[in-house]
């Protein structure tokens, strides 16, 4: 729908209506199904009851937080500082790690942090460990800027998500924070890695996932809170997208061309995961082939109309994704000349 007068400068309350006229029917906090999803906008008229509907939103599968807008806020368009309209209430952890050393940005004064923490005893085998006074810490990354210099001294940093990623193709885990912001010196001991993974699941900001071949299979499970092993026999080793919105079989007539291309990488990457973990994933090989057969053949019916902007380049193809290909076409022949053989017998 186009809308013929300018609304921004309507209150928030307002405008949002507006989202109901785009013709989305989709509009859910939950978890959606692909396509178009017109997050939900709700009005607290006190702190009490905007408390308890951040500590709602913010529990919610996959949920970063919450953005609150002032009801009766508009909209500025112009540039330079605008009015205080709205925040964001991010879910967050803290871990205390080692400032392994300091880096004076381009601004005098201004500097941004190394920092490590100790290893634990649940993972082995981590890139950047480093050696300090004959003990082993992980390097973590690097903090945002600031303007102390902790140097040396144990500090308090607050993140958004903690990163642990195991790479099975070299035996290797790797450890990283995403958006990483120096809180100040602490006295506290130096957290391990089993600590801050464990923090970080109680706080909902933990992610981790596996390199195997040329796939990533993300690791949790369907409340987002309890840590997946990383074992071939762990019960909810998973794609976190597939655990949301992707179940088999599927519909594909009924797919958009991108939910479709999409799915195609979607059942590539369940084929990676299936040979990782062969009778203990949630699909069975049967489930994966014959989807696949089904997405293939949609994606080419659509090629030969002329509805869809793909094709299937095997020469380009990650060696998975062309397996699982060529596999569905060799399954497709071997039915085709059993059917032939059928009709002549009859």
């Amino acid at each position: 729908m186009k809308f013929d007068r300018d609304i921004h400068l309507l209150t928030a309350e307002i405008r949002f209506r507006f989202l109901d006229f785009l013709g989305v029917t989709q509009k859910t906090t939950g978890i959606p199904k692909p396509g178009l999803n017109i997050v939900e906008h709700f009005i607290d008229n006190n702190l009490k009851d905007l408390k308890r509907r951040t500590e709602q939103l913010s529990n919610l599968p996959g949920s970063e937080g919450q953005v609150v807008t002032a009801a009766d806020s508009s909209y500025k368009l112009t540039s330079g500082a605008r009015p205080f309209s709205s925040l964001k209430f991010h879910n967050s952890s803290i871990l205390i790690a080692k400032c392994i050393s300091s880096k004076e940005t381009k601004t005098k004064g201004i500097y941004n942090l190394d920092w490590a923490i100790l290893p634990g005893s649940k993972y082995k085998n981590f890139a950047n460990e480093i050696n300090i006074n004959e003990k082993i810490y992980i390097r973590g990354g690097t903090t945002f800027s600031t303007n102390e210099n902790p140097e040396g001294k144990n500090i308090i940093i607050e993140f958004e998500t903690f990163n642990l990623v195991y790479n099975k193709n070299n035996d290797i885990y790797k450890i990283s924070a995403w958006s990483p912001r120096y809180l100040g010196v602490s006295s506290n001991e130096i957290d391990n890695v089993d600590n801050v993974v464990n923090r970080s699941i109680k706080d909902r900001v933990y992610q981790a996932k596996t390199i195997y071949n040329d796939s990533v299979i993300y690791h949790t499970n369907k409340d987002f809170n309890i840590q997946a092993d990383f074992t071939e026999d762990a019960i909810d080793i998973d794609n976190i997208y597939f655990q949301s919105f992707y179940e088999i079989p599927i519909n594909t007539k009924e797919l958009e061309n991108k939910a479709l291309i999409n799915d195609w990488r979607l059942i590539c990457a369940h084929y990676a995961a299936w040979l990782n973990m062969g009778d203990n994933f949630k699909f069975t090989l049967k489930d994966i082939f014959d989807t696949a057969d089904e997405i293939i053949n949609e994606i080419k019916n659509r090629i030969l109309l002329g509805k869809i902007d793909f094709n299937f380049h095997l020469n380009t193809m990650k060696p998975t994704s062309k397996s699982l290909y060529l596999k569905t076409r060799i399954k497709l022949k071997d039915n085709l000349k059993k059917l032939g053989e059928i009709k002549t017998n009859g």
